[in-house]
Order: C-alpha cells, then sequence, then structure tokens
C-alpha cells in the first residue's frame, strides 16, 4: 500500500512545487491527509461491520458451501 502511496504521492509533490506560494495548499497538510484516510477507513469499517452484524440477526447474514475436490 506504502508503494501505491508513493506513485501518487511524488508528481503530486511535483506538481505543488510548480505552483505558487500564495496559492499553494499548506504542506503539513498533504502530509497528514493519508493519517486523516486511515482514520476515517478505520472508523467506516467498523461502523460498517457493526451494521452488518446487527442486520445479520434479521436476515440471517451470508451463507456458502464449500466443496471439496
Amino acid at each position: 500500500m506504502a508503494i501505491v502511496a508513493v506513485i501518487f504521492a511524488v508528481p503530486f509533490f511535483l506538481w505543488l512545487s510548480y505552483l505558487d506560494p500564495e496559492h499553494s495548499p499548506p504542506r503539513i497538510l498533504i502530509m497528514l491527509l493519508p493519517l486523516i484516510y486511515l482514520i476515517f477507513g478505520y472508523v467506516s469499517v467498523i461502523v460498517s461491520c457493526f451494521c452488518y452484524n446487527f442486520m445479520a440477526r434479521f436476515i440471517g447474514g451470508i451463507e456458502y458451501e464449500t466443496k471439496d475436490p
């Protein structure tokens, strides 16, 4: 996942270096966005799991069958 982040981050930082300093966003915000993304992603997974487990009582959840080859 870090490799994918670097692939997108390097061109973005290069693009920011060409902007005027007056119009560029704060660099600390750019560095904090992955952390904010992590926090919101983690919270959304927790909420989704809670909703699924709550609804599985009434719906029955997901069932699957496996067969040995």
